[in-house]
């Protein structure tokens, strides 16, 4: 626990600085280029006559574009901030009324999302999140790259449901408590040269971008990739059932091959034969851990069971909505409807006699409410270059792509998008993107789904760097891993990942859509 601890310790440490940092310097320099670089786009309309083919509503549109995927990537205002943009400046450039810029924050796709807040939110409160996790864990063999697959089982699971980042920070004390018992008493005391620890924290963090991709709660990409493609002019319906009949089998693909590299290739300390004693009572830290949690309690059970419900009903809702009464359901309802369980049902009685509800509102005012501000935004946004006729005017301007095979444009788009998102947001890396790929499908004669699906896919697998995904950075802060070390087993399950996409999205995607 000595580690968790100096964790902690350094998480604070940073935070402090981070902000010590931030009231000395307002702006870097890169974020002020970002501002001033941006508000140069937004009044280009204004300078220059629009192109050739593109009107002049498509023309302000493009530079208010221009102004958020700028002040997305460089940062000079919280990107929450930058989604709040279209609000303003589609009803004062005259592009479109207030109403009809604010309808896409109010998308269906937004209130799904916020209902796996809710649910997610419940099982965090009563820890049923580190119950599962844990049962899970301790179900695999002693031996230590055993371990390491049961952790990545776990996580990957959960952050399907959970957020990521709160997931590995979970599973973090965890999976240190299990290292100090595989390394014994004579480990090194430095983490950083524990290269069993290490594999077990990569595996923590690529697990859990893994396993979001499998639901379209797991990622914030998958949920506005589905957004977007419902609108006009694409009218598809990715029902929750449906995409993780396509999702799920390439977390189970992309997981075993991802533990392979991190046990089998990078760290091969892993396999050896001395350690499979250490392992028997890493297995048993484990055990421990579920045993302080004491039995199933009442609350467990009831939030156990509306996330039970809330799962098999978007999983047959297919069926529900053919039922008298029940047309005019969606998943969306489906979320809310678990959220508003968990407000209303009891907990139970507590051990000091209080009687609380399985969540209050101070517990759902913790949740990340920037994100559901932020694929509004991106909808917003999204809409407007397609009612302007400007998406059109981007797919003309990338003819020059339309002779490329399917299978080589997806390659690229997914090895680009993958990389970008190493360096800036997932979700504003999927909302700049998207309305460009998918006019390049139609321009090319593709149906867009078949680009926008890779492309969603692509930008929640981000593996080499600290600062391309929360749980990478909460790894990294655990003192286990290098850069080096990231980057160079970072490499190898990106390479992984587009290759998997990439036929997945070739071969298997056409079967659903």
């Amino acid at each position: 626990m000595k580690s968790w601890l100096w964790f902690k310790e350094d998480l604070t440490y940073m935070a402090e600085t981070i902000n010590e940092l931030q009231g000395q310097r307002l702006y870097t320099s890169v974020r002020l280029t970002g501002l001033l670089v941006g508000l140069f786009l937004l009044i280009m309309p204004f300078i220059f006559p629009a192109p050739e083919g593109l009107s002049d509503a498509g023309w302000k549109v493009m530079g208010v574009t221009g102004l958020m995927a700028v002040w997305w990537v460089t940062g000079p205002v919280n990107i929450t901030v930058t989604a709040l943009v279209p609000l303003v400046a589609f009803p004062f450039l005259g592009v479109a009324d207030f109403k009809a810029a604010a309808a896409p924050y109010s998308h269906p796709t937004v209130y799904l999302f916020f209902g796996g807040f809710l649910i997610a939110r419940a099982l965090q409160r009563w820890n049923l999140h580190k119950r599962i996790a844990l049962i899970i864990a301790s179900s695999v063999g002693t031996r230590p790259d055993m371990l390491i697959l049961g952790f990545m089982i776990a996580v990957a699971f959960l952050s399907m449901w959970v957020s990521n980042t709160a997931t590995a920070v979970m599973m973090l004390p965890v999976a240190a408590s299990v290292i100090s018992y595989i390394s014994g008493p004579d480990g090194d005391a430095n983490p950083a040269n524990n290269r069993i620890g290490t594999a077990m924290m990569l595996g923590i963090a690529y697990a859990a971008s893994i396993g979001g991709i499998g639901t379209l709660v797991g990622t914030p990409p998958n949920a506005f990739m589905a957004a977007f493609l419902s609108a006009e002019p694409y009218n598809y319906e990715i029902s929750f059932v449906g995409w993780m009949a396509l999702a799920v089998p390439l977390v189970i693909i992309m997981l075993p091959l991802c533990w392979f590299i991190l046990t089998h290739i990078m760290f091969r300390e892993c396999l050896s034969p001395e350690l499979r004693k250490s392992g028997a009572e890493g297995r048993k830290a484990v055990r421990e851990a579920l045993k302080e949690l004491g039995p199933m309690k009442t609350a467990e059970w009831r939030v156990g069971g509306v996330f039970l419900f809330v799962a098999l009903a978007w999983m047959f809702r297919p069926l529900l909505s053919s039922l008298p009464g029940l047309e005019t359901i969606n998943d969306s309802s489906i979320g809310v409807l678990g959220g508003l369980l968990m407000f209303l049902m009891p907990a139970g009685t507590l051990k000091d006699g209080l009687k609380v509800r399985l969540l209050s509102w101070e517990d759902a005012e913790k949740l990340p409410w920037g994100v559901l501000i932020l694929f509004g935004g991106g909808l917003s946004m999204a809409a407007l270059i397609s009612q302007t006729g400007a998406s059109d005017w981007i797919g003309s301007g990338l003819s020059s792509f339309e002779t490329m095979p399917l299978l080589l444009m997806t390659l690229c788009i997914t090895g680009t998008i993958l990389l970008l998102t190493e360096l800036t947001s997932n979700v504003t890396t999927t909302a700049a993107l998207l309305p460009v790929i998918a006019a390049l499908g139609t321009s090319a004669g593709i149906d867009p789904i078949l680009l926008a699906v890779p492309a969603a896919l692509a930008a929640s697998c981000a593996f080499m760097l600290p600062v391309a995904t929360p749980p990478n950075a909460v790894v990294f802060a655990s003192g286990y891993i290098t850069i080096p070390q990231m980057i160079k087993a970072g490499v190898l399950v990106n390479l992984v990942a587009i290759g998997v996409i990439t036929l997945a999205a070739y071969f298997y995607l056409p079967v659903f859509f």
